[in-house]
């Protein structure tokens, strides 16, 4: 994951204003670019591991299944009737 310095020093510096009225509203949090940025990396983030996990699952799955070629290859026989 990367994280941005100075993003991070910003918004914390915002949050820590020690006059209440220069301090960054709660209400702007979620706004915040390095708080997008953040939320942005993690989702893709995210993805990636989802992806990543079904293609896993999906190589388990297969290696799991039963060959049924000698099933497959095996000539059908039909019975004949004698009169």
């Amino acid at each position: 994951m990367s994280f941005s310095f100075s993003g991070a020093r910003d918004f914390i510096g915002r949050l820590l204003k020690k006059v209440p009225e220069l301090r960054m509203p709660l209400s702007q949090v979620k706004d915040h670019p390095w708080i997008t940025e953040m939320a942005a990396l993690a989702a893709r983030e995210a993805a990636a591991r989802r992806a990543e996990q079904t293609k896993e699952s999906a190589a388990r799955k297969e290696q799991q299944q039963p060959t049924t070629t000698s099933q497959q290859q095996q000539p059908k026989t039909t019975t004949q009737q004698h009169r």
